[in-house]
């Protein structure tokens, strides 16, 4: 049985702030698991994680109203961009 790896935690400052540590960590996380938490709150909020945060809320927005909408008008949008992700296979 495998074990399961805790998920790493990057820091958007240290990011922000070319922190070589949180750089890697970022990397090795991508290249390995594919996954990471974002921590956009540090000591204070900066505008950086203010903006972030307000385009994951139009984000989440965006794809809640698409998906209200009836299959037939969801087809009529063009996905070929995306790559091999298609409806149905």
């Amino acid at each position: 049985m495998q074990s399961l790896e805790p998920v790493p935690i990057i820091s958007l400052s240290r990011l922000e702030s070319q922190n070589r540590e949180e750089i890697q960590l970022l990397f090795r996380a991508c290249t390995s698991s594919g996954f990471f938490l974002l921590e956009l709150n540090g000591n204070e909020a900066t505008e950086i994680d203010k903006s972030v945060l307000a385009q994951a809320d139009q984000i989440f927005e965006l794809a809640s109203e698409f998906f209200k909408l009836d299959q037939e008008e969801k087809l009529g949008y063009e996905m070929d961009r995306w790559g091999d992700m298609h409806i149905g296979g």
